[in-house]
């Protein structure tokens, strides 16, 4: 890096991103090592527009068209692009020049209202997108294939994304034709009156499509996917020679992350697209920083305005676009209750506010046809008895439903019989499984792996609602007990099929997320047995079959999350201290006795828990 020289009556302005946060910038360039370290290089930009003039700066060079050119589109292209350099600070060496034919011109851009910072930051971000197009195609490919949950749209209209993309980039040739594209979309998104993406009942998804990759919501969507799909790659050694830089997944990820912000302040306006790019942006940010993050909550405040107001809205909608935007709901319930158990705050998108609508039993590929829906039956589920990805978004509506009248109970304070309450929500749960197919409900023994998760999501809803009722009443330490041992079980058989396939899919991860709350409740029955002063009246599952199951667990929690995931850190808290409890109770060196009442609490992830006055965790990381 290289510090800049000179300056006009004072020094040079510092770049945007230190500007804004009113920090201090060393101003080197390209980017400042501030911005190199809080990996915002993308962004790190110089607006000389706040520079001041001295009475000897000279006057800014113009950059006349080719003679050759003069009065031709390109030459109108090539002027707009000038203009734009002309207030614009130094060129990124992330725009290299690759020649001077400009395939994207076209005339009369006005770049009068637009500032050089937003410019320079957009053609950043569409060369990254181009320069990682092949690697951002395969991962996401790959993660479509193992796995499309968490994916808002299908996997044929990504596909459609990518190829319309691609076609769409086979044009570009030079730095202008970058920042008159940039220019373009930011036109587009700065209108009087600015629309989302125009749509009639006759408009087609490949329609639809060419229209959203030309805007911001399509662009930042696609990063967001892609950062999603790194993070959980597999195989990375298999697709790093494929990323410019040769980073590692947590950098692709990070950087996918932040092009992705910076498309979500271009836009402005509340569509059905600026809700996909944001689910999978808050998605993203899960993976980055955890659900316990503060950042993810905030932007799904932003994503529940954009729901409410598309809910209100009174619109002809075609077939395709109708059922994506129930499953953008329905993805987005059931992440609101994710965060909210995670962060233990009020949810932020409940069902008495929005029309809350199943999706229909429909494969990815069926949403592209005129004739969808034939094979459904009376309550919209497919009568083919066809297991497939998008099912998820269709049940995480019906789990979210019962997560949300926990979450109530667990943080209202005026609920007069907490015990009856809780039988009622037991009993709904209860009768939505009941009510699911046939072929979506797993059994213990049954070795389709892939119904696994949703099993678990029910007991684990259980499993939350009984833990309320024993911090609440002090009562019902069997019955969590009873369910905490059925996921752990549960889990145990996941992974174990899991390893088994060789296949590698992103049930490892999660399988975390279900088995420490559960493997927590199972380690405080075993200290209370090893005290002699069991949590519940009747032992429910006996000593021998909780150490060898928590000795399983913590085995496999050295390798579920890998170092580069959020949850790695937990898991291998969660494995430490496992060990440790394992060791007392083999030990028989329990000093004092447990409150029969901790066993309510989830302090594998980080709530407090009393020892005869000592903290839990100190005394089980004594000698």
């Amino acid at each position: 890096m290289s510090r800049r020289n000179g300056n006009d009556n004072g020094a040079l302005p510092p770049c945007e991103p230190c500007r804004r946060a009113n920090l201090r910038c060393d101003q080197s360039t390209p980017v400042c090592r501030r911005c190199v370290r809080h990996g915002k290089s993308d962004v790190c930009v110089y607006n000389l527009e706040a520079r001041p003039r001295s009475f000897y700066s000279e006057p800014e060079s113009q950059i006349p068209a080719s003679p050759t050119q003069e009065g031709t589109p390109v030459a109108a292209a090539a002027a707009a692009a000038a203009a734009v350099r002309k207030n614009s600070l130094v060129s990124s060496p992330a725009l290299n020049n690759r020649g001077s034919t400009i395939s994207l011109a076209t005339g009369g851009l006005d770049s009068s209202n637009l500032k050089s910072y937003d410019i320079q930051t957009c053609a950043r971000i569409l060369r990254k997108l181009v320069d990682n197009l092949g690697l951002y195609e395969a991962v996401v490919e790959d993660f479509l294939d193992r796995s499309s949950e968490g994916c808002i749209l299908g996997r044929a209209l990504v596909r459609l994304m990518f190829a319309v993309l691609k076609q769409t980039t086979q044009s570009l040739a030079g730095d202008d034709s970058f920042i008159i594209w940039a220019q373009r979309l930011v036109e587009v998104m700065r209108r009087p009156v600015a629309q989302g993406v125009p749509s009639t009942t006759t408009t087609t998804p490949e329609m639809y499509v060419r229209q959203l990759v030309g805007r911001w919501e399509g662009i930042g969507f696609l990063f967001a996917l892609a950062g999603q799909a790194a993070i959980r790659h597999r195989d990375w050694k298999s697709v790093s020679q494929m990323s410019k830089d040769k980073s590692d997944q947590k950098a692709v990820a990070a950087s996918a992350l932040t092009a992705s912000d910076s498309c979500l302040r271009f836009c402005t306006v509340d569509s059905d697209s600026l809700g996909w790019l944001l689910y999978q942006h808050i998605q993203l940010l899960t993976l980055v920083y955890g659900e316990r993050h503060a950042e993810p909550w905030r932007k799904l405040a932003q994503l529940a305005t954009v729901l409410f107001t598309l809910d209100n809205q009174n619109t002809s909608l075609p077939f395709f676009l109708v059922e994506l935007r129930k499953s953008l709901l329905a993805g987005s319930y059931i992440l609101d209750k994710r965060l909210a158990s995670a962060t233990r705050r009020p949810p932020q998108i409940s069902s008495r506010y929005y029309n809350m609508q199943l999706p229909l039993d429909l494969p990815d590929e069926e949403l592209m046809t005129v004739s969808a829906g034939e094979q459904l039956d009376a309550d919209g589920w497919n009568s083919e008895r066809i297991t497939h990805g998008a099912q998820w978004l269709r049940t995480s509506l019906l789990i979210g439903s019962i997560r949300e009248q926990i979450l109530d109970l667990s943080l209202n304070r005026h609920v007069d019989d907490i015990a009856d309450s809780a039988g009622e929500i037991a009993s709904y749960s209860h009768q939505t499984w009941d009510q699911l197919p046939a072929f979506l409900r797993w059994q213990p023994g049954s070795l389709q792996r892939e119904l696994i998760p949703l099993y678990l999501e029910f007991l684990c809803n259980e499993f939350m609602l009984y833990r309320v009722v024993v911090r609440r009443t002090h009562a019902g330490h069997a019955d969590l007990i009873t369910v905490a041992h059925k996921i752990l079980s549960t889990v145990l058989d996941l992974i174990g099929m899991e390893i088994a396939s060789g296949q590698g899919t992103d049930n490892l991860a999660s399988a975390s997320s279900f088995g420490i709350p559960a493997a927590g409740a199972l380690a405080i029955e075993l200290l209370c047995q090893t005290s002699g002063a069991s949590t519940t009246s009747v032992t429910t599952v006996r000593r021998a079959e909780i150490i060898q199951k928590l000795s399983v667990f913590a085995s496999y929690l050295q390798y579920v999350a890998r170092p580069h995931e959020a949850q790695h850190e937990a898991c291998q808290r969660a494995k430490h201290l496992l060990g440790r409890v394992l060791d007392k109770a083999l030990s028989g060196s329990l000093s004092g006795q447990l409150d029969r009442d901790v066993i309510g609490v989830d302090w594998l992830d980080g709530e407090e828990v009393q020892l005869e006055g000592r903290d839990l965790v100190q005394w089980l990381n004594e000698d």
